[in-house]
């Protein structure tokens, strides 16, 4: 949303014009006397702020706008050119009493007024005065050359005409009834994502796919154009003037839709200004309900896809962005609103200012103005959340421009760099030494301050030890278990173990039954029986021709008794090993038919698990000097942690996928690709296992994911659960994943573990540099 918060302010509220007016302001000196006159084309508004009357001065020339207290107000309508500002001071006094303002706010009200071009005189002075301003402005553009550069404004004309015809078409989205069914499907949506949110989350993965960027963008695209149309449909609602509306480009690829609504801070009630601040995310919020119920009721495909990216930036990013009062976007107005503090961001930032001057460079007789002292615990906090949330910001912003434009990215980061850290040394050293502005400081205390914030900083770096860790998938595998299956199809007539129970080689584990065979096997019987007493009487008898005949079909009857016994005998199912029966809903098998190569149940060997675990390319290094320490391994939907040994680690790095599960596409951790073909068997083997399986055993879903491989190469790692570690009674499951991390001592010093990171972090952008520059 386009309200530029920067503009609608306190004047005299500012800690640096406050320190200016300290010493003898000589623009203000010959305001003073030059009998300073408001310009013609500013408008007053009247307000109520926190059940004070107030007003917003509205700068229509440049859209911006200011909150003025009454006292600031009646000051400022009595400087009409023939009065002097003493003059004007005088007059206040009479009219406000008490409330009226001091000199101090008044040398502070005047600069401000000349800094922000709002008045006119005749005097060369004044105009000198106001070219050095302009001319101080300009001398900062080029530090914020690199700034605007990631926040590229682009814009596109005044869309008021547009808005007057589109506005009473789409007015009735923001009536009371539209509301009401705006909470209902909330509800519903709501109450279908939370049904839904496992298959929701695990979602989520697909998101930064390459294949999706496209979905992804187009969606992000046409969302935040509905956001902000809605801004200017909201608008319109109370005759609010829409002059501007444009794109910004975040890290120049990331299209933003911005519209200048700042007219709304004309408005004077702060509803209707908090439902234009909202209408953004209200039109979006109902988009992604909608999205939510197509998302449920479609199967994977394009339409899927598109609904599940709607969902997930028209809620989660809207609320991370759009909703975050942290940030100068929607939530931000809202808040302001809400809690009556105008120009809270600012106030912010000046409260964090005043503490590092006061605090940090010693400026012992900083003051706060009366509106931030008024309000200091919410400013105050505020403050602090959005300075460390501004830094989270700009570090993700330059480590997203640092992989752009094959290098030039890594370019614009290290001058942003050196750029801000140049300003900061620069800005420090002028408030330290600035003895000309009256400010007191004592440089004692300063230098001292300043120096052990140094020392602590570097004993932190230097003397902190730190085991960092990779978090690494880890995946349960059971190399040693039997799977037992069906080889002759039949009724289950009986069940004689359950999941977890210990068994022995040989046991029973259950029975079925098969009638026909049974049937069939009998009637052999009776047919080799026969075929014996008729062999044996042709040779009583001397038939030796006759004899060998019916030899030869005994034989074949006798064959075929032994083959079908085995496949009779095969219906009572033992167990191959010792180990424990591993088995979902067995007590529900009892009476199903089941057909040859069912898997019944598995029964796991009395051996610790095994794991497997990936380590990610990046990580190598550091985890080969840590290899002989212990894991803590975390499973997914298990309480506690399972403590592993490592046993081997492979010496090749792969894109092999070691389990299907793991694949994004299905909701495992890893991110994978799409890989040419599968050469051979065996190949697929590798992808499913350390052995290749036969077709029969290679499920459908396997034969699905048997063409993906690993975005990126990993060192396959294995591992063994230590002795105890899994509670009596519990078994882990084959494919069940989790994240592992390594136990051990205390391996670096902080700073030097830093140095390594941005620098292996460096170096790796520089390889990608190189080779894409050389394709």
């Amino acid at each position: 949303m386009g309200l530029s918060e920067g503009a609608i302010m306190n004047p005299g509220a500012s800690s640096e014009s406050e320190a200016k007016s300290v010493a003898t302001d000589h623009a203000v000196a010959e305001l003073a006397a030059a009998r300073p006159c408001l310009r013609r084309d500013l408008l007053f508004t009247f307000q109520v702020l926190g059940g004070k009357p107030s007003y917003v001065l509205e700068d229509l020339t440049n859209r911006r706008y200011f909150q003025l207290g009454l006292a600031e107000y009646r000051f400022l309508i009595d400087l009409d050119g023939k009065r002097s500002a003493r003059e004007a001071l005088a007059l206040n006094a009479r009219a406000m009493g008490a409330s009226a303002l001091s000199e101090s706010r008044v040398q502070s009200l005047l600069s401000w007024l000349v800094e922000n071009e709002l008045s006119e005189t005749e005097t060369a002075g004044q105009e000198d005065r106001r070219r050095e301003t302009v001319s101080e402005r300009e001398s900062k553009t080029p530090a914020k050359l690199l700034q605007n550069a990631f926040f590229m404004k682009i814009p596109l004309g005044n869309p008021d005409a547009f808005l007057n015809k589109v506005a009473p078409l789409l007015k009735w989205s923001l009536s009371p009834l539209a509301m009401v069914v705006w909470l209902g499907l909330m509800i519903y949506a709501g109450a279908e994502l939370i049904y839904h949110w496992r298959p929701f989350m695990e979602s989520t993965r697909q998101v930064a796919l390459p294949s999706n960027w496209v979905f992804l963008l187009v969606s992000f695209a046409g969302l935040k154009l509905i956001h902000e149309l809605w801004h200017g449909i909201a608008a319109k609602r109370y005759k609010a003037p829409v002059p501007e509306w444009g794109v910004r480009l975040l890290a120049l690829i990331s299209p933003l839709t911005y519209i200048d609504a700042t007219s709304t801070w004309r408005l004077p009630d702060r509803s209707s200004r908090m439902v234009v601040a909202a209408a953004g995310m209200y039109v979006e919020f109902f988009i992604a309900a909608i999205a939510v119920i197509v998302w449920v009721e479609t199967s994977p495909g394009a339409v899927n896809t598109m609904a599940y990216n709607i969902v997930f930036t028209a809620s989660l990013v809207t609320l991370f962005f759009n909703g975050n009062p942290l940030m100068r976007f929607d939530g931000y107005y809202i808040l302001i609103d809400l809690i009556q503090i105008p120009n809270l961001g600012a106030k912010g930032q000046r409260f964090v200012s005043w503490v590092g001057r006061k605090y940090l460079l010693g400026m012992e007789h900083q003051e706060l103005s009366h509106s931030i002292q008024s309000r200091i615990v919410p400013i105050g906090i505020y403050g602090v959340l959005a300075a460390i949330w501004k830094v989270v910001i700009w570090v993700g912003i330059m480590i997203m421009v640092s992989h752009l434009f094959k290098g030039a990215g890594l370019v614009l980061v290290m001058l942003a760099l050196i750029t801000g850290l140049v300003g900061m040394i620069k800005k420090a050293t002028k408030l330290v030494f600035a003895g000309d502005r009256g400010v007191r400081i004592s440089y004692g205390k300063t230098f001292s301050r300043i120096g052990a914030i140094v020392a602590l900083i570097a004993a932190v770096l230097i003397f902190v030890p730190v085991s960092p860790s990779p978090t690494l998938v880890a995946v349960v595998d059971q190399p040693g278990k039997a799977l037992l299956r069906i080889d002759t199809d039949g009724f289950v007539r009986a069940v004689y173990v359950s999941n977890g129970e210990a068994v022995h080689k040989g046991q029973l584990l259950a029975r079925l039954e098969n009638p026909l065979k049974s049937l069939e096997l009998e009637r052999l019987r009776l047919d080799a029986a026969r075929s014996r007493l008729i062999s044996r009487k042709h040779f009583e008898e001397g038939n030796i021709a006759a004899h060998q005949a019916e030899e030869e079909n005994l034989v074949s009857l006798e064959e075929g008794v032994r083959t079908l016994a085995e496949e009779v005998a095969s219906l009572e199912i033992v167990s191959p090993i010792d180990g424990a029966i591993h088995a979902d809903r067995l007590e529900s098998l009892q009476g199903h038919y089941l057909r040859t190569g069912t898997i019944v149940m598995s029964v796991l060997p009395k051996l610790p698990d095994e794991l497997l675990v990936l380590i990610p390319q990046q990580e190598i290094e550091a985890f080969s000097r840590r290899q002989t320490e212990n894991l803590s391994v975390k499973i997914r939907g298990r309480h506690g942690t399972f403590r592993a040994q490592l046993e081997r680690i492979e010496r090749q790095a792969k894109v092999s996928l070691p389990r299907s599960l793991l694949a994004s596409t299905v909701g495992g951790p890893l991110p994978v690709r799409q890989r040419p073909m599968v050469e051979n068997d065996r190949e697929r083997g590798l992808m499913e296992g350390r052995r290749a399986v036969s077709l029969e055993q290679y499920s459908a879903e396997d034969s699905m994911l048997a063409g993906l491989e690993l975005a990126t190469a990993h060192l396959l790692a294995y591992a063994r659960l230590e002795p105890g570690t899994v509670r009596e009674g519990e078994i882990l499951r084959e494919g069940e994943w989790g994240y592992a991390k390594l136990e051990g001592g205390q391996r670096y010093r902080l700073g030097s573990w830093l140095f390594d990171k941005v620098g292996a972090y460096l170096r790796e952008r520089l390889e990608k540099v190189r080779d894409q520059s050389a394709t």
